[in-house]
């Protein structure tokens, strides 16, 4: 329904959450696609390209389910993180009142079936940059509301079993805000369409099916009326268009719970248990899983302690005091391991067999006698286990003849051979030897950034890639096309062109000719090249047909404010 968004808002400050119980765990409770901590989550939506919904009338809420296991309860909410979008082309900041909702329910439906355990008008918020009470939403501002834990009256009671439910439910009637949001979506044509908000939701790049819900005016797309209905976001299509609102509002419940859920550990596993109950994946028919990798051969250590696992490994190892018997099990007992042997040490201290006058064992077969083989030696070793010779007065044996000593040719060599057989040095880890010298490793390949970042659909983009460790002849791709024009300037910069894609958002990779790969995840984006539709035929009616969203450019300036909950007391500006 929207347009860029560039409006900018000012910043703010901290909390402080109180703890009811030493035992409890903190949690977050999020389906967004961005990190938890909402100062973090909000450096990576600012300037980004999002799809925002303002169309919500008077009395239309939208929110998240969220299920904590049974494990997690009692819970209690300390407050919730919520990302909103302002219109891009308003002419000053615009505001707007709402109720803050809280339910809590066994239903499986997106209709909670019963009143909300908790309420709470923005109105009553405390800001505190002002030091008054009143904080309206707010778009390009993250906020953070923290529930006033010391008075029952400002929090949600403790829970002890269910479903949560939080909503945001509009206080103020849907304006024509057409010219704002750079929709005409957004105009107001009594009983044909509904106007728009001053803030509208911001959604990530997908959704999470059953856990996106609004509360709007039915029928679905209706203005006014009488009542009311629950549907999921992904379940309300618009009447129009035939868009659904698609993608996770960015809000997140934070809780102290009374045990954190397990996490599966399954870094660096392809298979196996994922220390939860579940797997942390499967392996192909022909292969096997082993230590969490699959393999094409499946160790036999079935009842067995120790010896050959039949794939070139070990079912285990015996004690110092122990041997690894014929039916791989370890044995305090020594079993003399002489199969196939005539001689030479059974593995138990003793001996297989002894060999016959003239006759050498050698691997534990006795073989005539060894030959000492010294023709033009006058030292070394005679292959038998002894010396063809010594050498006298300061000579070195060289190649079975005694020499003068060896004098090493280095000079100014830091590495390599000295002529001797020795060397003149070793290289740091990291560093190779090349005539004599240590030279730095080349540097490790890297992809640090690309500019431009974004193209329009179908339409090629000449990229400048910025880096280190580029190769002449590196090849680039967006995503799995490979892109044209490369052209290697040094170690650290490439330009290439992007042939025309389709809208989505790719990662940018540089391959080496030595196979070196470095990607940039979601580095490059391609947008429509038609980012409103202004078509009339379109117009846009409540929230239920406000699910024709439009692409968010530029969330420029997002702020954190973080916002307590006052309902009795009120705090005083402080006089300087």
């Amino acid at each position: 329904m929207s347009g860029p968004i560039t409006s900018r808002a000012a910043a703010v400050l901290a909390f402080v959450a109180l703890s009811q119980s030493a035992r409890a765990e903190p949690w977050v409770f999020k389906y967004d696609e961005f990190p938890e901590a909402l100062s973090a989550a909000a450096a990576q939506v600012d300037g980004g390209q999002f799809y925002t919904q303002p169309g919500f009338v008077r009395g239309e809420s939208f929110g998240q389910i969220y299920r904590p296991l049974p494990e997690m309860f009692p819970l209690q909410i300390l407050g919730f993180d919520l990302i909103l979008a302002a219109p891009p082309f308003a002419s000053g900041t615009l505001f707007t009142n709402a109720t803050i909702e809280v339910y809590n329910s066994e239903s499986k439906t997106p209709d909670p079936g019963n009143a909300p355990i908790f309420s709470i008008s923005t109105g009553d918020l405390f800001n505190p940059t002002t030091q008054e009470i009143g904080f309206p939403l707010q778009g390009n501002v993250g906020l953070s509301i923290q529930f006033d834990l010391s008075e029952e009256d400002n929090r949600p009671p403790m829970l002890t079993g269910g479903n949560i439910w939080v909503m945001v439910r509009f206080d103020d009637e849907a304006m024509s805000l057409s010219s704002e949001w750079n929709s005409l979506q957004c105009l107001q044509i009594d009983g044909l369409i509904c106007g728009c908000q001053n803030v509208g939701t911001v959604h990530d790049s997908g959704i999470v099916k059953n856990a996106n819900v609004i509360h709007h005016m039915a029928p679905l797309g209706a203005c006014s009326g009488p009542s009311m209905g629950w549907t999921y976001m992904e379940d309300a299509p618009s009447t129009n268009s035939g868009f659904t609102i698609d993608g996770d509002i960015i809000m997140r419940l934070r809780a102290e719970v009374a045990a954190a859920p397990c996490e599966p550990a399954c870094d660096d596993l392809a298979c196996g248990d994922d220390g939860c109950g579940g797997s942390c994946g499967t392996c192909s028919p022909s292969t096997f899983c082993v230590d969490g990798g699959c393999v094409s051969c499946q160790p036999d250590c079935l009842s067995k302690q120790c010896g050959d696992n039949g794939c070139g490994g070990s079912c285990g190892t015996c004690g110092n005091t122990q041997t690894c018997g014929n039916d791989f099990f370890c044995h305090d007992d020594c079993a003399p391991q002489c199969s196939g042997k005539d001689c030479g040490p059974d593995g138990c201290g003793s001996t297989c067999g002894s060999c016959e006058s003239g006759l050498a064992c050698t691997a534990g077969t006795c073989r005539a006698a060894c030959a000492p083989a010294c023709d033009n030696k006058d030292c070394g070793p005679d292959g038998c286990g002894g010396a063809c010779g010594t050498c006298d007065g300061g000579l070195s044996c060289i190649g079975g003849q005694c020499q003068a000593p060896c004098e090493p040719a280095c000079g100014d060599k830091q590495c390599g051979a000295d002529g001797c057989g020795g060397t003149c040095g070793s290289c740091d880890s990291g560093e190779t030897c090349a005539s004599g010298q240590c030279e730095g490793a080349a540097p490790a390949l890297m992809v640090t950034n690309v500019s431009p970042n974004s193209g329009l659909a179908r339409v090629p983009t000449p990229i400048s890639i910025t880096g280190k460790g580029f190769m002449a002849g590196a090849q680039v791709k967006v995503g799995a096309t490979d892109c044209t024009d490369e052209i290697v300037t040094g170690d650290g910069l490439i330009s290439a062109t992007v042939p025309g894609l389709t809208v989505g958002q790719y990662s940018v990779i540089v391959v080496n000719p030595d196979d070196a790969v470095a990607t940039l995840p979601n580095a490059f984006q391609v947008n429509p090249l038609d980012l409103v539709d202004p078509t009339p035929g379109n117009s846009d009616g409540g929230c239920a047909t406000g699910g024709s969203e439009t692409l968010l450019a530029g969330l420029a300036g997002l702020a954190i404010v973080t916002l307590a909950t006052r309902l009795r007391t009120r705090v005083p500006r402080q006089e300087e």
